[in-house]
């Protein structure tokens, strides 16, 4: 660790340049899971990469990435992961909601296969709370 925060900036910057390509202009950081950093790049158009890092070995995973919808953006989206301790598998949630549409698309990526599949079915539960009730635990 510097202790010039503006070295210490521009070598975050440099990490992010090597783990996303150059036409990604937005990154943001949103969840670890046993020493494994998720990120999420959007670039101009809107196209997004997801990035698996771990600092301590310094190894990196751009995941393949389902397309979404053609020119409709998400209203909202959110992002989880972890293990299946049934398959001890490596498995990532995403879940986009498309106002426009009144419709969810959630995606399931799995590591062992370097996969995502759609998540067909769900009904739209309108609710005001943003939560989810996952093995005794409150997830927002």
């Amino acid at each position: 660790m510097h202790s010039n925060d503006t070295l210490e900036f521009f070598d975050d910057a440099h990490l992010v340049s090597q783990l996303f390509s150059e036409d990604i202009n937005l990154v943001l950081f949103f969840d670890s899971f046993n020493g494994i950093d998720c990120g999420v790049g959007i670039a101009q158009d809107r196209a997004w990469e997801i990035v698996l890092w771990n600092p301590t070995t310094r190894e990196s995973k751009r995941l393949l990435f389902v397309p979404r919808l053609p020119d409709i953006c998400p209203t909202f989206f959110d992002f989880d992961f972890g293990i299946d301790l049934n398959t001890n598998d490596f498995k990532m949630v995403k879940i986009m909601y498309f106002d426009s549409l009144r419709h969810y698309q959630v995606e399931v990526y799995k590591l062992t296969t370097d996969s995502w599949r759609v998540i067909d079915a769900l009904p739209l539960i309108n609710s005001p709370f943003l939560f989810a009730y996952i093995k005794h635990v409150y997830k927002r």
